[in-house]
C-alpha cells in the first residue's frame, strides 16, 4: 500500500473536522430556534416581489424564437441581480439550442451555472434558491426530461419515497393525440404488506406541464391479479401507440417473478391507457401463447413493441425458458398478425452464440 503524505493527511483530516463542526453548529442552531408560527409560512416561502421600470419602447423588429429567449434572459439578468440560470450545458456551451449563448461570459459563472446530469437535483436546487429569495430560471433540455425531476415525494405523485423502491428503474414514453404519455417503473415498491410487489407511475404532458397520473399496481381497482411479494411488477414495460385500425394507446407491463402458472414463471398485462381495468393478462398457459409454463421461466423479463404497416405486436422475452434452454420470444399481436414464437435455430433465427435469447426485446414503428 502506498504511504499517504502526512501533510496531505493532516489537511484532509482538518477539513473533515471543520465540516463536522459546521454541521454540528447548524444542527444546534436549528434545534435551539423556537417553532415557526403558521403566519410565518408564506413570508418564508415567498420572497418579496420587486417592481422594475418597463423597458424603453423599440422599433418593431424581427427576432427568432431562440434569440428572443436569449434576449429576455439577458434583460432579466441585467435588471435583477437575484436572477440566476441553471441547467445542463447552459454556461460553457451556451445551451444545446444556444438559448444562453454568451450569457455566462457576460454575467459570470455564479449566475449562469452549469449543472450535473441530474434533473431532480438541479430542479430541487431551483426550488431551494427560490425559497431564499433568488429568482432561478431552470432549463430542462427537453420536456421529456421533466419526468426524471419527479420522485415519490413530489406533489401529487402517489406513494412515498422509501429506500430500495427503485423509482425510475425503467422509463418509456409515447406521443398520442397531442399528449405525451410517460411511464416510470418502481418495481421494488411495497404494496401493502407485499414487499417488492412493484408499480408503474403514469404521467402525461401537454408539452408545457407534466402531470402525475395513476400509480398502477395489481391492487388498482378493476385490475386483475393480486400483488404478492417479489412480483417486480413494472420491472419491464413498453408503451404502444395506436395504429393499424386500433385507436387505443396501450401499456404492456411485466411481472417476471410473478407466481402465475408456476413459481416465478412471470406474467404480462396489456392495458388500454383510457381503461386500465380493461387489461388482458398473458403467461405461457394462456391460449395461443407458445412454450410450456414452468418455474423460473421469467416470462416478460424482456419486453418490446414493434409495428409495421399491417401489424402491431408486443414482444415478450422469456430468456430463462425451461423448455427452450437458450430462451425464446413470444409475439403477441395487438392488431394484425398472429400469435407465434421465435427461438434460436428456428423460424430463421440463427443459433450461433445464442444465450438468454429474449432477455432484451425492442423494435420500431414503420409507417
Amino acid at each position: 500500500m502506498t504511504d499517504v503524505d502526512p501533510i496531505l493527511l493532516e489537511i484532509v483530516e482538518g477539513t473533515l473536522a471543520s465540516v463536522e463542526r459546521e454541521v454540528e453548529t447548524a444542527i444546534e442552531t436549528a434545534l435551539a430556534d423556537p417553532d415557526a408560527h403558521p403566519d410565518d409560512l408564506l413570508p418564508a416561502a415567498l420572497a418579496p416581489r420587486r417592481s422594475y421600470p418597463e423597458p424603453a419602447a423599440e422599433p418593431e423588429r424581427g427576432l427568432g424564437f431562440v434569440a428572443a429567449v436569449r434576449e429576455a434572459l439577458a434583460l432579466e439578468l441585467e435588471a435583477d441581480p437575484d436572477v440566476v440560470l441553471m441547467g445542463e450545458d447552459i454556461g460553457t456551451v451556451g445551451g444545446i439550442f444556444r438559448a444562453t449563448e454568451g450569457l455566462q461570459e457576460r454575467f459570470g459563472v455564479d449566475r449562469v451555472r452549469d449543472t450535473p446530469l441530474s434533473e431532480s437535483g438541479f430542479v430541487g436546487c431551483g426550488i431551494g434558491a427560490a425559497l431564499t429569495g433568488l429568482r432561478p430560471v431552470v432549463e430542462l433540455q427537453f420536456s421529456d426530461f421533466a419526468g426524471v425531476a419527479f420522485d415519490q415525494n413530489s406533489t401529487n405523485v402517489p406513494g412515498s419515497a422509501e429506500k430500495g423502491d427503485r423509482f425510475g428503474q425503467a422509463l418509456d414514453s409515447v406521443w398520442a393525440t397531442n399528449t405525451t404519455h410517460l411511464a416510470i417503473g418502481v418495481d421494488s415498491e411495497d404494496i401493502g404488506t407485499a414487499a417488492d410487489a412493484g408499480m408503474v407511475q403514469l404521467f402525461s404532458s401537454n408539452g408545457v406541464t407534466v402531470t402525475p397520473g395513476q400509480g398502477l399496481t395489481q391492487d388498482t381497482p378493476d385490475v386483475a391479479g393480486t400483488p404478492t411479494a417479489g412480483d417486480r411488477f413494472g420491472r419491464r414495460f413498453v408503451l404502444a401507440p395506436a395504429g393499424v385500425g386500433d385507436t387505443k394507446t396501450r401499456l404492456a407491463v411485466s411481472a417476471p417473478f410473478k407466481d402465475s402458472a408456476a413459481t416465478n414463471h412471470g406474467q404480462v398485462q396489456i392495458f388500454p391507457l383510457d381503461n386500465l381495468g380493461g387489461e388482458v393478462t398473458y403467461d405461457q398457459s394462456s391460449s395461443g401463447v407458445g412454450g410450456a409454463a414452468a418455474a423460473n421461466d421469467h416470462f416478460g423479463e424482456g419486453l418490446g413493441f414493434v409495428a409495421g404497416v399491417a401489424e402491431r405486436s408486443i414482444l415478450v422475452g422469456v430468456p430463462d425458458d425451461v423448455e427452450f434452454s437458450s430462451g425464446m420470444v413470444n409475439v403477441i399481436p395487438l392488431t394484425g398478425g398472429s400469435m407465434r414464437t421465435w427461438s434460436p435455430n428456428a423460424d430463421g433465427v440463427p443459433s450461433a452464440g445464442a444465450d438468454s435469447f429474449g432477455g432484451v426485446a425492442g423494435g420500431e414503428v414503420q409507417r
